[in-house]
């Protein structure tokens, strides 16, 4: 290397970083960061309406975009009265009939 130019010199010092790294795997491609649109739009998806009254049976149609009662707390209070009418281990046949009688009467339930 006495012969070799420094510049020449200073080349292949580069020249043979650049091949370890690259066979290490430490050089990552360049990525162009994508610019943001200026006048993007955002998709609102509109909350959906349930009924929170009882339906008026006397409708003959119903709306296109009728969505009911809402399913989960339907479901969950459905779920919550099924485990307040069951009988407790300690409870006598009086109390859970009691029990059933005003639960009747207080939510209005037809027998």
């Amino acid at each position: 290397m006495k012969h070799l130019h420094a510049t020449t010199k200073w080349i292949i010092v580069i020249i043979v970083i650049s091949v370890i790294q690259h066979l290490n795997g430490q050089t990552k491609p360049i990525q162009k960061k994508q610019p943001t649109p200026v006048n993007s739009k955002i998709t609102v998806i509109p909350k959906t309406i349930y009924l929170t009254s009882s339906f008026n049976r006397s409708q003959t149609k119903i709306p296109i975009s009728f969505n009911g009662h809402n399913p989960i707390e339907l479901f969950n209070n459905l779920q919550k009265r099924a485990i307040s009418l069951t009988k407790d281990e300690f409870e006598t046949t009086a109390q859970f009939e009691q029990k059933l009688q005003i639960e009747i009467k207080t939510n209005n339930w037809k027998t």
